[in-house]
């Protein structure tokens, strides 16, 4: 079995191309002896003979096979016996980093890298410790007797690391008679990565071929060259590490991640545990639907801190506050210890009528608790649901949305910087973005649903679909012994194996929900005359040809002969998606009401500071939450006085990677119960961690989806931690911190970059220079006011007039103390439909009681309309004076709460321009609009107005 990295398949593949279309040699008998020869034991006796010549293989009769990871990337080949294998499925790092993590195993490198030492010719010389290894190097002859470990010291320190190699001047054979030493440190720059050589590192390259006494430059390099066998010795490490663990040899898999997945299902399923596969087509295509992944949003695009702990530019005048990134620990293992979808799920019967399936529904709510970690069996529901008006102002962290954003969504600073980014119009690519409108028949999870309804005040339009499934923690074992094992790693400095044994539980999550429909044969040719025959085969859909001076080679994909068969489980996939954003949103919320005492203040930028919530949100990931916290204490310590309590959704690890966290708490000015507690219990599984600390965020500008920046400080130095998605290595070097403020600033891109990549065209490697745009700080996933603020897309506010004013009348204006009952924009500014009602959960008596709106709405809905056109027309102004026709489909996201739908009367924007008093008028018994009454309770009634 082989193992290749990188670029190395494409040289593999045009070799075996070129060996598979040798003419094979036509040789004479040399004697007329060997014609009564067995060919058999002709083939015995040359293999006995002692000498030089190698065998004669027929390369074109070995079975040669690709597996195909996208284009002419490869994740393995084969030829005949062997396997080609790419290390880097299996290690997502460098070899440098696997060399350094592996060194930090052992005292002595040799036991480290045995197979190194063996095998490397230096090495191998460096552990003889004999007269002879004085022998082999003359310089070291003189320090011999003085130390005889020096060397052998020497070796390992000089060869086990990385040096700067000329690539660049490496362009034919002539370089290996070179001097080992380049005449000036500038040939060991490199375009591609943008690394220049430091006069540091040329000195140590000095050092390097004076010891050795290289007298070429080609001896320099296949010194190090052969230190690439320490690559070996990492796999077989990390073989046998997961072979004590689990049983399985991981070289014997595609990727790490099919390894770890059957290593979870040995160690957790058999036949008294068994884990089943979706059965039903229509629950498969249900569950498919539903998979979301994490939200990466920017909620406000700058924020600095302001406290003692950033240094000089603390400012006593201003309010303190404090800049905080939260992180959950272990986010989607933490969910898989939980009890997970086992079966294949089970329709649930639904109710006839509209108003039967939403008393359906609340009596699945009433008999869910989305903060329970034990639970026997968990619901998949479909649903159409909205954020009412009144609720708006008090959500930053709205319920995700797959959409799209067009330019006429945007609001007018947003639709500026997209200028200035050189877009004519919006991307209007679909992406998961917060949205406080008109969810459409969406699929979630009941928990979810119930904590939206709970926290954000959701009503459910319509229940189309409930499916139910069996649930058990069956993967908690495997979590925790992993888990476990990599708080040992860490603790022990092995960030990589640490960071490998994350990602053998992570991956349980991107094997369950892997999408196994769309995979293809690939069938690869040497021979041009078979390649031809197959692709005229009615399964082909694609192909591809590389003729070059290698050799022909050509990959025809075709479907499968029969329908893929299902391997993955996405039931559980999309049940954790569900469940971790229900962790991390439960959170965000819960955290605000600790800084506000319990309060429900409102977030938007529109109210004082005093006003709003004590915590503004500012950047989410899919697992990390970065927000502004104004409070006089530090955070860390209300937060650890808070986990005594013990009546948060999660505990606060605000200890984070700190390892003397308790002195660390003590010293914010933390209880010693609450340091000694947080002490404990770092690092928990699902805790949610400080992952800042112990330094303090100054500053962070968040321009996009994973595009931000954070300051950091000691209080003595600063400190750079940012994120940059869709830049190359050798871009995400030069960017700074004052980059992206200055972005941000200017409200314009920064200067275009220029970097160089290896690029695969017909399996030949080419250096590509690549000419890219900077950091921007246009996005089309907020509703950006101007350059500090920005709020949700969906926000009754985000409506030009005379929309909002409508809204705010029926609100109530507190700023002039008019006020008018919320219930009165229950339905007005919103679309209506004839079966009209919706299930909400409102606080009676201390605790969530259903409420249902259906029964006088229906009646008077289906008076009103027996069948309600589907082409009715919804008005949207922009501007005043101008009236946009929209199709109601397409503007039912955009409008749903805050557009008056009128079946006729387009002049109604203008009457209200022009004479806004008339609108009492419009009310009366014969005008436009009709009132419809609900009734809420035994005594209330609800107000609600559509149009005539």
């Amino acid at each position: 079995m082989g193992l290749s990295l990188g670029f190395d398949f494409y040289f593999l593949i045009r070799c075996i191309a070129h060996l598979r279309q040798q003419e094979p040699e036509i040789k004479e008998n040399e004697s007329d002896e060997a014609e009564g020869v067995n060919e058999e034991h002709l083939e015995r006796l040359i293999a006995l003979e002692d000498g030089d010549d190698e065998p004669d293989y027929e390369w074109e009769k070995l079975k040669f096979s690709v597996l195909v990871k996208s284009g002419e990337r490869y994740l393995q080949v084969r030829l005949g016996p062997l396997v080609f294998l790419d290390s880097c499925n299996i290690f997502p790092a460098s070899l440098d980093a696997l060399i350094a993590d592996l060194r930090n195993t052992e005292k002595d490198p040799a036991k480290a890298f045995p197979l190194l030492a063996e095998r490397h010719p230096l090495f191998a010389n460096a552990e003889l410790f004999k007269e002879e290894a004085r022998l082999a190097h003359p310089v070291f002859a003189k320090m011999w007797k003085q130390n005889r470990t020096f060397y052998r010291e020497q070796v390992w320190n000089l060869l086990l690391k990385k040096i700067p190699m000329p690539f660049e001047r490496m362009a034919g054979p002539e370089c290996w008679e070179m001097d080992p030493v380049m005449p000036d440190r500038s040939y060991y720059n490199s375009r591609l990565t943008g690394e220049v050589c430091s006069e540091a590192k040329y000195e140590e390259i000095q050092k390097i071929v004076d010891f050795f006494d290289f007298k070429t430059f080609g001896e320099f390099h296949d010194a190090y060259l052969h230190t690439d066998m320490a690559l070996a010795d990492v796999i077989e490490a990390y073989r046998e590490a997961f072979f004590g663990h689990y049983g399985l040899d991981p070289a014997h898999y595609v990727t790490g991640a099919s390894a770890a997945w059957d290593a979870m299902l040995k160690s957790c399923t058999g036949k008294d545990r068994p884990l089943q596969l979706v059965r039903d087509e229509g629950i498969y295509r249900i569950i498919r639907e539903s998979v979301r992944g994490g939200l990466s949003n920017p909620f406000q695009p700058y924020a600095k801190a302001n406290n003692v702990g950033i240094g000089e530019d603390f400012n006593e005048s201003e309010p303190t506050s404090h800049l905080k990134k939260f992180d959950v620990n272990s986010q989607y293992p933490t969910v898989m210890s939980r009890p997970l979808p086992m079966d294949g799920g089970e329709w649930v019967q639904l109710q006839p009528s509209k108003k039967q399936r939403l008393k359906q529904l609340y009596d699945l709510l009433e008999a869910t608790d989305y903060n329970a970690e034990d639970y026997a069996e968990t619901y998949l529901v479909k649903v159409s649901y909205y954020v009412p008006c009144e609720a708006h102002d008090f959500i930053d962290w709205a319920p995700p949305a797959r959409m799209s954003v067009q330019s006429a969504e945007l609001s007018e600073y947003s639709k500026v910087l997209m200028r200035n980014r050189g877009l004519l119009k919006a991307p209007g690519n679909p992406k998961l973005m917060p949205f406080l409108g008109f969810h459409r028949e969406e699929s979630l999870q009941l928990r979810l649903l119930k904590f939206y309804m709970e926290t954000m005040r959701i009503r459910i339009c319509e229940v189309y679909v409930i499916i139910r499934f069996d649930c058990k923690a069956f993967m908690k074992p495997f979590i925790e012994k992993c888990y476990t094992q990599r708080l040992q790693l860490r603790r022990a400095g092995r960030k990589l194996q640490d960071k490998v044994v994350k990602t053998t539980m992570c991956v349980q999550f991107g094997k369950s929900v892997q999408n196994q429909e769309a995979f293809r044969n690939a069938d690869v040719f040497t021979d041009r005359a078979l390649y031809e025959k197959q692709l005229a085969g009615e399964r082909t859909v694609d192909y591809h040809s590389y003729p070059s001076s290698a050799g022909f080679l050509g990959l025809v994909y075709t479907t499968k002969a029969k329908p893929a068969l299902l391997k993955s489980v996405p039931q559980i996939g999309t049940f954790v998606l569900d469940e971790a954003r229900l962790d991390i949103t439960k959170y965000h919320y819960a955290l605000r009401k600790i800084f506000d005492g319990q309060a429900n203040k409102p977030v938007d930028p529109s109210y004082s500071l005093s006003e709003r919530s004590a915590v503004r949100a500012i950047y989410t990931d899919t697992d990390s939450d970065i927000v502004h916290i104004f409070s006089e204490v530090d955070p860390a310590v209300k937060l650890a006085e808070g986990n005594l309590k013990g009546d948060s959704p999660c505990f606060w690890d605000v200890g984070g990677d700190v390892k003397e966290a308790e002195k660390y708490l003590l010293a914010l000015g933390a209880c010693p119960e609450a340091a000694k507690l947080a002490a404990e219990r770092r690092g928990e599984l699902g805790g949610f961690g400080d992952e800042g600390a112990p330094l303090c965020i100054v500053e962070v500008v968040a321009l996009g989806p994973k595009c931000y920046s954070e300051w950091q400080t000691d209080a003595a130095k600063f400190y750079r931690k940012f994120k940059a998605k869709g830049f190359s290595k050798q871009q995400r070097k030069q960017m700074t911190h004052e980059a992206y403020r200055r972005v941000w600033m200017e409200g314009k891109p920064g200067a275009p970059s220029i970097s160089y990549r290896f690029e695969s065209k017909n399996h030949v490697m080419n250096l590509v220079k690549v000419q890219e745009i900077g950091l921007s700080p246009f996005t089309d996933k907020v509703w950006q006011l101007d350059r500090c603020n920005s709020r949700p897309h969906g926000h009754w506010r985000n409506m030009p007039e005379p929309c909002v004013s409508l809204c705010l009348l029926a609100f109530g204006l507190h700023e002039s103390g008019r006020s008018l009952p919320a219930c009165f924009v229950d339905k007005v500014l919103s679309f209506l439909v004839a079966d009209a009602g919706y299930l909400a959960l409102e606080m009676r008596g201390g605790s969530f009681k259903g409420v249902l709106f259906t029964e006088l709405a229906d009646l008077l809905g289906n008076l009103l309309f027996d069948q309600p056109p589907s082409w009715l027309l919804a008005v949207l102004c922009f501007e005043w004076g101008t009236v946009f026709v929209f199709h109601p489909v397409s503007v039912q996201r955009l409008a749903w709460h805050y557009v008056a739908w009128f079946s006729v009367h387009l002049q109604l924007v203008h009457r209200l321009r022009r004479s806004p008093g008339r609108m009492a008028a419009w009310f009366a018994p014969s005008g436009p609009f009709l009132w419809h009454w609900q009734k809420k309770a035994s005594n209330l009634v609800r107000l609600s107005l559509c149009s005539r």
